[in-house]
């Protein structure tokens, strides 16, 4: 497991709505293949994590 930045789930609610929101899935996304990216190169996780 690693320990990645904060969910960005704060800019998808009010009264924090705005743009931000629309890049929100991409940003997941994007950190989603650099994690899995990560694990298939035997990146060493962090088992306090869980």
């Amino acid at each position: 497991a690693w320990v990645d930045g904060q969910s960005l789930r704060t800019y998808r609610h009010a009264p924090n709505a705005g743009s931000r929101k629309s890049w929100a899935a991409g940003d997941a996304t994007s950190r989603a293949v650099r994690l899995a990216d990560m694990a298939m190169r035997g990146e060493m996780g962090i088992p306090g994590a869980l």
